[in-house]
């Protein structure tokens, strides 16, 4: 499994969100995630899944992330 992952800045004061290939988070640690995004706005926890949702203006991405805490399925807003 030799992927190249794009390596993703995110600076959720001041900049927004820039359209992002959902190939490139999925299979994620939450720790890798943290490590590029920072926290995210909102963390439901439905144990043992959890949704984190980064928010700026008029664009959301939702990361769903399995038992793992593995991310397996990205979602986007339309203003991304």
């Amino acid at each position: 499994m030799n992927k190249v992952l794009l390596i993703l800045f995110f600076l959720i004061s001041g900049c927004t969100f820039s359209k992002m290939d959902s190939d490139n988070l999925l299979g994620l640690t939450d720790r890798q995630i943290l490590r590029r995004f920072s926290s995210p706005t909102v963390i439901r926890t439905e144990a043992p899944y959890q949704l984190w949702s980064y928010r700026q203006d008029s664009c959301t991405v939702l990361l769903y992330f399995d038992d793992t805490k593995t991310v397996r399925f990205v979602d986007f807003s339309d203003g991304c």
